[in-house]
């Protein structure tokens, strides 16, 4: 494996490792959450005009889709990735 190939799984591994030792410390929540705040503070008697259609029971099963929407979303990034790169080889 050339040195540039190691340089970059490295630094994909760190990244990856600050960013979960980030999620377990950190207080991270939604950005609905903090736009609803934010316009509720701003404007004392607001009414939300849309609630959402399905609420997912717990903390955790919300985290749990939202971690699959980005495996998802990584997946076709990665897929268009290979598909190009084939593409330009042809």
């Amino acid at each position: 494996m050339k040195i540039g190939k190691k340089i970059i799984i490295g630094l994909f591994i760190t990244l990856m490792m600050v960013m979960f030792v980030m999620g377990l410390v950190g207080d991270f929540t939604g950005s609905d959450d903090s736009a609803n705040e934010a316009i509720i503070e701003l404007r004392e008697g607001y009414e939300p005009w849309f609630e959402s259609v399905w609420t997912p029971p717990t903390d955790f099963a919300e985290k749990a889709i939202f971690v699959l929407q980005a495996s998802v979303a990584a997946g076709f990034i990665v897929l268009s990735m290979v598909k190009m790169k084939k593409k330009a080889f042809n």
